[in-house]
């Protein structure tokens, strides 16, 4: 009988082993999942006390989410010296406060794809989620390749308006063009990040931003001298 009650307990233990994911623990993650190849994100908590287990999964799974996109920052080391490098250029206040509102906006590694796994066990919750390194790469590259179209696309719309003089029309498109150049120097953070031969016309970039920041500047002061001495 003891033997039978000692079987019976040994076989649960072996089941609720069983039952949990390898990556609860951290050493599996770490050999499962290498740092040379993934980028991961883990997250635990218990369920608050009016929470329902379903919002708990929710925000748990969101938390390591969180922590993925975190992780991939720590990586990339997203600088946000852009903004202080391209002030520089002018003194376009009215520039400088778009930019600053973009980076704010556009400050989140996009990680949308990355689907948490997750486990519950009694009122814990545990999330795990991770990306490849080189799947992340191709998303980014896309991502770097059809902003940059779209910049130039536009960039190109605003110079034409403003040759022919609609320049109220034109500074409208050239701040158009700013989530797009944040978007770009984003994606070329995280691509060089990934492979540093990566070769990510790093000028390009640089001229668009001059280019885009003096206009802004140029056009802002013709406006208002327009209307500060309007014709007779």
């Amino acid at each position: 009988m003891k033997k039978c009650i000692l079987l019976i307990v040994l076989l649960s233990a072996t089941a609720v082993l069983l039952a949990q994911p390898g990556w609860l623990n951290l050493q599996t993650r770490k050999t499962e999942y290498p740092n040379n190849t993934f980028f991961t994100g883990f997250a635990s908590d218990e369920i608050l006390p009016s929470e329902k287990q379903n919002d708990a999964i929710a925000r748990i799974k969101k938390m390591a989410q969180g922590d993925l996109a975190a992780s991939v920052r720590v990586a990339v080391d997203v600088a946000t010296s852009h903004l202080s490098t391209s002030v520089k250029v002018n003194d376009s206040e009215q520039f400088k406060s778009i930019f600053e509102k973009t980076v704010k906006t556009a400050a989140t590694i996009e990680l949308t794809d990355a689907e948490p796994d997750y486990h519950v066990e009694g009122r814990h919750i545990s999330a795990f989620v991770y990306v490849n390194k080189y799947e992340l790469k191709g998303n980014y590259l896309a991502v770097f390749k059809m902003n940059m179209q779209q910049l130039e696309s536009i960039l190109n719309t605003a110079q034409q308006l403003e040759t022919i003089g609609e320049k109220a029309k034109a500074r409208i498109q050239y701040e158009e063009t700013v989530p797009l150049l944040i978007k770009i120097e984003q994606a070329q953070d995280v691509l060089v990040t990934l492979d540093k031969n990566a070769s990510l016309q790093r000028e390009k970039t640089a001229a668009y931003r001059s280019t885009i920041s003096l206009a802004c500047s140029k056009i802002a002061l013709a406006i208002f001298e327009a209307f500060a001495h309007p014709s007779p």
